[in-house]
This record gives structure tokens, sequence and C-alpha cells, in this order.
């Protein structure tokens, strides 16, 4: 039986909310230092509890520093950071390029409304340069992840024509109001009073783990992308009408990898099928590549795995090195057929950011990083591999490069989630140094993604914190 609304409403949206005894018990219990204790407390009555931090950690550092691959909170407590900033800062956290690139702007001008300035013009000749595509090519600034997705989806309707976009399960592609339709996240959804899914056909993403349709890779033969396709083979799966060659598809919206659902990593055919199936029905195909891109794959796009070239791309996080910035990129005639002021933003493509990007960009190209977060990336792998053998919570360990995702579960052969388990891993390693990101499906899988520049060193030590924590687990829930 559903419940009437007024019998229903306060108690979700108190099941939504954060509660602050619960809090301020996570605080006192939890934070490494007194300090720390003092500015979480204060943080509380300033900010709204909505912040991310609070899902991020039981009780989250305070930080003072960083440095490398390394960040120090207010107490002095060290850690190994496998998340980068959340995937911001590709060659390490103030590398010293980057900060000179930034003073020598500052010393100049910030931010000028959005006019051209040198650096952002010379940055966006190189995002031409080295983005994938033998096709013209022009770049559209923005400032956050979300902002490019949001840009990418009214280009692609407004170019075909077309209101509807494919997305995929474990979608995320930001949580302003067209990226939160892009994005599948449920809990999210919840806080949106307006409809958020209109004009949005959401399909099966080939996570191969556990497969939506059933089949086992590579036996299934891309059983995903031959499902979708099959949606547009009759008029009444409401996406073409065959007999006329007409459909309502824009085009379909993609993470080459995934990286908020688990860092889940699909079969390379994955992006070539859906290529095919964007040319065979004359849809669009937008990579979102902010946060599997610059590198992190161990190529410097990771669609290029696939030798897939998108009609559009959008790209943030690591763009800035650490100052806010994003861009699409993408075919000419898609770029230029929007007027001027069809998108725009006082902070997009500012003179610092750009500063900042251009000078990022040439570390990335000049020290090899891709190459370098290939050769670690297999490094890392073969650890968590190691780490498989020794313990049954390990269900599955796969990636390219340093994206790499860890699933846990109770049982390998049933792989019923191990989601306690895996939060309460997660914060041990916390308290012993190491900052390694929850995520999943189910909650149960570890985001590996370290800065680019991690050293084997830096890998070995967390990984023997992370040897050590499962061990414990291992023995408190089973």
């Amino acid at each position: 039986m559903v419940r009437p609304i007024e019998d229903r409403i306060a108690d979700e949206r108190m099941r939504m909310r954060a509660k602050r005894d619960e809090l301020l018990n996570r605080i006192e219990k939890e934070a490494r230092g007194e300090k720390s204790k003092k500015l979480l407390k204060e943080i509380m009555q300033t900010e709204s509890l909505s912040h991310l931090y609070w899902n991020v950690c039981v009780a989250p550092p305070v930080v003072a520093g960083c440095k490398g691959s390394m960040m120090t909170d207010v107490d002095g407590n060290e850690y190994i950071d496998f998340t980068g900033g959340f995937g911001v800062h590709a060659i390490g956290f103030s590398h010293p390029k980057v900060v000179a690139a930034i003073e020598e702007q500052a010393r100049r001008v910030l931010q000028y409304c959005e006019m051209p300035s040198e650096p952002r013009i010379e940055l966006g000749k190189k995002m031409l340069e080295i983005t994938p595509g033998d096709f013209e090519k022009k770049i559209l600034w923005a400032v956050t992840g979300a902002e490019a997705n949001e840009a990418a989806t009214r280009l692609a309707r407004y170019y075909t024509g077309r209101t509807n976009l494919i997305a995929f399960t474990g979608a995320y592609h930001g949580r302003t109001t067209a990226a939160m339709a892009l994005t599948a996240n449920a809990y999210f959804k919840n806080f949106h009073q307006l409809p958020v899914d209109t004009a949005v056909v959401r399909f099966p993403y080939a996570y191969c783990y556990r497969c939506a349709l059933g089949e086992k890779y590579p036996d299934c033969k891309m059983a995903c992308t031959k499902y979708l396709d099959n949606f547009f083979s009759s008029v009444q799966y409401g996406l073409r009408d065959p007999d006329r060659g007409i459909t309502n598809i824009a085009g379909i919206f993609v993470e080459p990898c995934q990286g908020h659902a688990g860092y889940i990593v699909p079969p390379v055919e994955f992006l070539s099928e859906l290529r095919k199936i964007c040319d065979k029905y004359e849809l669009l195909l937008i990579a979102d590549e902010i946060m599997c891109g610059f590198g992190r794959t161990g190529k410097l796009w990771a669609c290029e795995h696939s030798n897939v070239a998108p009609d559009l791309m959008c790209i943030g996080k690591a763009i800035g090195g650490g100052i806010p910035l994003s861009a699409v990129v993408g075919r000419q005639e898609i770029l230029d057929y929007v007027g001027p002021g069809g998108h725009m933003g006082t902070f997009a493509g500012n003179h610092i950011a750009c500063a900042a990007g251009l000078a990022l960009v040439h570390v990335l190209l000049d020290e090899k990083i891709p190459e370098r977060a290939a050769k670690t990336g297999k490094y890392l792998m073969e650890k968590w591999l190691g780490l498989q053998d020794h313990h049954r919570l390990i269900g599955d360990v796969a990636g390219r490069g340093l994206f790499i995702g860890v699933e846990l579960v109770k049982n390998r052969e049933t792989r019923e989630p191990a989601a306690e388990e895996t939060a309460w891993i997660q914060n041990e390693c916390y308290k012993r140094g190491f900052l390694i990101q929850r995520a999943g499906y189910y909650g149960n899988r570890f985001n590996n993604y370290p800065t680019l520049i991690v050293t084997e060193e830096e890998i070995d030590r967390a990984m023997e914190i992370t040897d050590s924590v499962m061990s414990d687990a291992e023995r408190r829930f089973h």
C-alpha cells in the first residue's frame, strides 16, 4: 500500500537529513586530533550539513596542506591520498610549474568577465591539438564539470533539433538540472522537486562483473550494446520510426569509464560499438572525460583505448591544475551552431585558470605523465591482485592505468555486496593514514585514483595499510 504524501514525506525527509547529534558523536570518536575536532564543530555551525565531506569520511580531515601525492591535516597527520582531490590533481598537488604560472598571471589579471586572453587562446589551441578527432574542432569554456555537461546537452539538442538523450545506469554527470537528468543516482534525485529525468532514456552500462543482462564477457559478444541497438528497430520501443528513418534521440551521453559508480571499466568494444550505433542512426556521441581523462587511464583520453573520437567531449577536473575550469571540445559545426551568448559564464575560461591549465598540459606532455600512469597503474593493479589472492573479501579488481576499481563481496560465488565491510575498511585506512574513496552501486567498491605521479613506495605503503586492515575486517565480520 502506498502512503499518501502527508503520511510519508516528513518521514522520508528526516531520513535524508544529517542528524547533528550523530555528526557530533562521529567527530568526538573519529576526528584525528583536537584541532580537527574544534574546527569540525565550528564548521557545523557555519556551513550547511548538505556538503559532501560528511559522506566521504566518518569524520573528514581538515586539510592543512598537500604536496605530491600526500595530504596533511591541521593536527599534522599525513595521508597517502588515493583521491587526488577527487581527480583534480593529475600531476600532483601544487606542482611548481603550475604554481609559478598562477603567481605570474595573478600579477597581471585574475579574471576579466569572459574576455579573451593569451593563456586562454594558447590553452584552447593546445586542447584542440591533443583531443581525439581528425575533423575541424572548436572549444567552449566553462567552469565546472557539471556546467560542461550542461553545455554539451544544450549543444546536442539544439544542433540536432531532437530532445532526448541516452544515458546509462551508474552514470554521474553532475548535479545541475540537465546534468542531473543524465546522472543515475536516486539519492541525489530525491533532493530535486522537479522531474529530473525528462528526455533521458537509460540503458545498462557495461558493468561486466554484475551484468544487468546476466551475460558473461567475452562470450556475451557485447549483449549490452546489442540490447540498446535493438531499441531502434521498432516504432513501439519509442526511440525511432524505422519506416521513415526518424529518431527523437539527439545523442548518447557516456563516460568511457564510469567514475562515481565505482571506477567501472568496460570492455574497449563498448565505446566503439556505441560509436557504430551513433553513426548508424545519425546520433551524436558525447563522451564525459571529466573523471577519466588527462592521462589517468594510461592514454591521454580514455576513449583512445577504443580508437573512438566523440562528436563532443566534456573535460574538467584536472584541466585547471586545481583552479576551477572545464570545457567542451567538439566538431566545429556543432560548436558554431549556437549564436553568441548561447552559453556563457562570468568565470568561464578565466585568465588564471587557463594559465594554470596551460602549464599543466605542458607538464603532462613533456614529462610523459600518461605513460607513467600506465606503468604505475600496472604496478598498483598487481598489488591489488596480490591482495585478492590473500583476502576473500576482494571479488573483483579491474582498471586501466591509474583508474582502478576494487569490489568487495561477502561471497565470491554469490557476489553479495560487502557494503558494511567496505565502509569499515575505508574508515580504518583513514585512521592509519590512507585516504581512499568508497563508491559503487552498493557502496562496496573502492575508487583508486591517486595523482598520476604517485610513487611505488607510496603505493607499497598504501597497500600495506590495506592488507592489515582487511585482515582485521575478515576477523571482525567473518
